[in-house]
């Protein structure tokens, strides 16, 4: 018995490794996430579970939607625009004129 020369083993491509939060793309729904959209007016508000919703007016051709304070950090000064004129009518309803 003669000894057999064994082939070598073709060394496997190596490969990257990625970070465990790797993402290849984003997808559609994260997208719109990311986009803003500007606040027009603020016409209502109201609480629910204790925090104050907007009813807001976008720009565009955009329908009318509820937005909590905390979606509304670019538009500060619509909402306290909004605010400040709440107080004032509700002044003016209990005989207070401002």
């Amino acid at each position: 018995m003669g000894k057999q020369k064994r082939k070598a083993k073709a060394a496997a491509p190596s490969i990257p490794k990625r970070a465990k939060n790797h993402r290849t793309s984003k997808d559609p729904w994260e997208q719109s996430r990311e986009e803003e959209y500007a606040v027009v007016a603020v016409s209502a508000k109201e609480y629910r579970a204790g925090q104050p919703y907007y009813c807001v007016e976008w720009e565009g051709d955009f329908d009318d939607t509820w937005e909590p304070e905390a979606n509304l950090v670019t538009a500060t000064d619509v909402v306290k625009h909004f605010n400040d004129g709440l107080k004032k009518a509700m002044a003016r309803a209990r005989g207070f004129l401002i």
